[in-house]
């Protein structure tokens, strides 16, 4: 658990994967005497597991998956069964998050024109990857350190080695240098029903990204004929404005989405 608790610089994905490992191994070798004992004992680790990274989503889930595996699990395979119910929904949960991130990855890498400017904040693996994706088409990066523990400055030393121009700057620079670049692409430690957890100061980017809702809604309008329908996720100072803004100018039919974190990730999941 103290590299779990520890690890204050890797994103969702990162520390999902993590989780899922530990779980995996405490369900074969945590001490029980039957499927109840041992599914308590998976419970109490999982609260130990979630306060120790509060603001990850994914623990939860993982929590959940594997928890209700063992309770699924055949009663006549007793402890053992139980024992490898449990290990095989931790096995699956990392290999979905894998999956899922890479899935991401590969989206957000085809929002980005050719020789594009993106402004990042921090470290996320998902948006590592989306970068990483698009680097043979010219796309430039501007990387804010995320401090206090400065983990930008990794994610862009792993964004120059793979031959991606970066500018590593101060936080402090975002509004200035926000009005400057193409697109502001950002990870996610959870969604739920009041919004986005994020590092802090995300919600000055997405401030500054206000400037840019014209640029959004004349590049939707341009695609008009092929779009026809929105679904922005998140409303509040950016979704709400944006919604009205394609409606009002480009013909676009916008459905705000907030909320509603399941339906989301079930439409999310689901972008072709």
């Amino acid at each position: 658990m103290a590299p779990l608790r520890a690890d204050v610089v890797s994103g969702a994905a990162v520390v999902g994967r993590t989780a899922a490992d530990l779980v995996r191994r405490a369900a074969v070798r945590l001490p029980a005497s039957d499927a109840a004992e041992l599914r308590r004992e998976l419970g109490a680790l999982a609260v130990k597991m979630v306060e120790a990274q509060p603001a990850m989503a994914p623990l939860v889930s993982l929590a959940r998956d594997v928890l209700e595996a063992v309770e699924r699990a055949p009663a006549e395979g007793g402890l053992d069964e139980a024992r490898r119910a449990g290990a095989h929904a931790a096995e699956a949960f990392r290999e979905e998050v894998e999956a899922r991130a890479r899935r991401v990855a590969k989206r957000a890498a085809r929002l980005l024109p050719d020789g594009c400017t993106v402004l990042t904040l921090s470290s996320s693996s998902t948006v590592r990857a989306a970068l990483v994706e698009a680097a043979d088409r010219g796309v430039r990066v501007v990387c804010l350190e995320g401090r206090p523990m400065s983990e930008g400055q990794g994610m862009a030393a792993a964004l120059a080695r793979a031959g991606i121009p970066v500018l590593l700057a101060v936080d402090a620079a975002a509004w200035c240098l926000a009005p400057g670049v193409d697109r502001v692409l950002l990870g996610a430690d959870s969604v739920g029903d009041r919004g986005v957890v994020n590092k802090i100061g995300t919600a000055v980017l997405v401030a500054a990204a206000r400037e840019n809702i014209d640029k959004v809604a004349g590049y939707l309008a341009g695609h008009a004929a092929e779009v026809g329908h929105v679904v922005i996720f998140g409303g509040g100072r950016v979704g709400l404005p944006l919604a009205r803004r394609l409606e009002a100018v480009a013909d676009i039919r916008a459905t705000v989405m907030e909320r509603d974190a399941e339906r989301a990730r079930y439409v999310a999941e689901r972008l072709p």
